[in-house]
């Protein structure tokens, strides 16, 4: 039973260890080919962003346009939250993504670390990431931004450390710090929520 196990673990590694390359068809959609030519995935997206697909997940764009990540046979597996013109970004190995209006956050192989619940959530940023409760989404000209939301922070497994209680909320810096803001009181507070003197 072990030594099947290996096999098939060493066959998912070596899979996921080749590049495949995009390609475009005569229609103008986009699939992948191996180092032979020979078509990995069919080219059905409209678009791809991972150009070199070398490991379990790529970014490309479906028949709507819409922005997805794909495993390696060519099958859905989320919509990542859609940023500067591209996928989001990976933040202390984590980025985020969108499902059913909600936020979350998936990992470098498109694993779901923590579940999309939250109107709104940052990048992580030394160990923390705020996030949003409440408030509407608006749009001015290219930004769409929240508004109204009251703002706090999690930490990497999604558990809620500092409740949303802030109108505005900065990321925490290296010293451990966060400069917020509630009503017109602007002050700081460390990883517990506990006001302090901003250094």
């Amino acid at each position: 039973m072990k030594t099947f196990l290996f096999a098939v673990l060493f066959l998912i590694q070596v899979a996921c260890s080749q590049t495949w390359t995009s390609f475009e068809s005569d229609k103008g959609l986009f699939g992948y080919k191996d180092k032979s030519g020979k078509i990995t995935i069919p080219a059905k997206f409209t678009r791809v962003e991972t150009e070199e697909f070398s490991g379990p997940m790529a970014f490309v764009a479906d028949s709507a346009g819409v922005l997805i990540a794909i495993d390696r046979k060519g099958s859905y597996i989320l919509t990542p939250f859609f940023f500067d013109n591209g996928a989001d970004y990976l933040a202390e190995g984590l980025f985020r993504f969108v499902e059913n209006k909600k936020m979350g956050y998936a990992d470098k192989d498109g694993k779901k670390i923590i579940p999309a619940k939250f109107e709104m959530v940052n990048p992580f940023a030394n160990g923390m990431a705020v996030f949003a409760v409440g408030g509407k989404m608006e749009r001015d000209g290219e930004h769409t931004f929240l508004k109204g939301a009251k703002w706090g922070y999690i930490n990497k497994i999604g558990e809620i450390i500092v409740p949303a209680q802030f109108d505005t909320a900065y990321d925490f810096d290296e010293k451990g710090l966060a400069h917020v803001q509630r009503g017109a009181k602007r002050f700081c507070i460390d990883k517990k929520g506990v006001e302090t003197t901003c250094k």
